[in-house]
């Protein structure tokens, strides 16, 4: 037997291990896709600029964007961080 063989019902810890990475891959992707189009479209950046706009949040490097933020996207930005800060890839002491 290999170790991504089911036992009554359960699947061995290879197999949980490939899929929460996958799952931490999907939303890590996603989240830098919402938040780049967020950008894109609420500030009018360019898709770079905004690409840029939303790793520098995302990994905290906290730059100041090259664009300043408007209202809106100030809002949107904090609406990114609540959702990175809730999201299971940020590690957490009681995790």
């Amino acid at each position: 037997m290999d170790a991504v063989t089911s036992y009554g019902g359960y699947t061995s810890y290879a197999s949980l291990k490939k899929k929460r990475i996958l799952i931490a891959m999907v939303l890590l992707f996603t989240l830098v896709g919402v938040g780049s189009i967020g950008f894109h479209f609420i500030e009018g950046w360019t898709w770079f600029e905004s690409l840029y706009g939303t790793l520098m949040t995302v990994t905290t490097i906290g730059a100041e964007p090259e664009n300043q933020l408007s209202g809106r996207g100030r809002a949107f930005n904090i609406l990114s961080d609540s959702a990175w800060s809730a999201s299971p890839l940020v590690p957490s002491p009681t995790r």
